[in-house]
């Protein structure tokens, strides 16, 4: 079972969806109950083209590089997290939207997709066309595996997998929990160490690049309600600002994943250290997060 989308579904519309009152699920057990069918959609978007204005904006957001003309894969995060959301407000989910957040990201990137399609001469660039599907592999009480694929060329380009989990009213979600005493530990020294200032307003910019609705990342009654004093970073913000500071050669097919044991609190003040493991692949850590990039293939990072 299927259903197709001409765009990515607006934040507006999941938010209407988000906030329609709790349906009951099947015999009260959530997805578990709904088993394999629950699971078994695939949302799709067929056709959509890229926008070499918006991964600008997104590059801003996340001060990285112009990526030398290819899609940076947390901006076509940005394109499939609304496909995934969607999968997420249906009767019977193990999730609300509006209180999740990303708990780990995985990524798979294969094949690098040019920002503008080649054109003849003349003629004005469009950006490239690409498609997305996206499922969920996984859904239990408080947690929820979400897959999307980003096609390019008749072909996956890019697999992500992401984690998503339920944040309670105490400020902390299981898994933050049970990482707590791990990311004291996690101070951050390597072959090198960046600082960084998170702005007030990234999660608001964030949002509306995204259509990401969890509130807590850009309203600060929406935190609140989630047991935190501020708005907090969107996990996917700090790693793809992570990624562009690492990647320097996009040409070559990567692993990317990074892992997130607590929030950053907005604004705020963040230490990441890079630690290079071998002459393909570095590890990235902070109080809040931790992760990797190797390359697959020959290429510098």
């Amino acid at each position: 079972m299927s259903k197709v989308f001409s765009s990515p579904p607006s934040r507006r519309a999941l938010l209407a969806a988000a906030l329609l009152p709790a349906r009951p699920a099947a015999r009260g057990k959530g997805a578990d109950a709904a088993g394999d069918a629950f699971l078994a959609p695939v949302y799709r978007i067929p056709s959509l083209r890229l926008s070499a204005p918006a991964q600008a904006e997104f590059s801003r957001l996340v001060r990285g590089m112009p990526w030398r003309g290819y899609a940076h894969p947390g901006y076509l995060f940005t394109l499939a997290l609304p496909l995934m959301q969607a999968l997420l407000v249906r009767e019977g989910s193990p999730l609300n939207i509006l209180a999740m957040r990303l708990a780990a990201v995985r990524v798979l990137h294969d094949k690098p997709i040019p920002l503008r399609e080649a054109a003849p001469a003349g003629k004005r660039a469009r950006g490239t066309e690409i498609g997305i599907e996206a499922r969920l592999r996984e859904a239990a009480p408080g947690r929820a595996r979400a897959v999307a694929s980003i096609l390019y060329g008749g072909a996956v380009a890019a697999t992500l997998v992401c984690d998503f989990v339920a944040v309670d009213g105490h400020g902390e979600d299981a898994r933050t929990a049970a990482a707590t005493a791990t990311a004291a530990t996690l101070r951050p020294t390597g072959d090198a160490v960046s600082r960084w200032r998170v702005p007030a307003g990234a999660g608001r910019t964030w949002s509306r690049l995204s259509g990401d609705v969890a509130a807590g990342q850009f309203a600060a009654v929406g935190a609140q309600l989630a047991g935190f004093d501020r708005a907090y970073a969107p996990g996917m913000l700090l790693a793809s600002r992570a990624l562009s500071e690492l990647a320097t050669d996009v040409s070559v097919p990567y692993l990317w994943s990074a892992d997130f044991s607590g929030v950053l609190s907005l604004p705020g003040n963040l230490r990441v250290a890079y630690t290079r493991e071998s002459d393909h692949a570095t590890a990235f850590t902070s109080r809040v997060m931790h992760g990797r990039l190797e390359f697959i293939r020959a290429g510098r990072n």
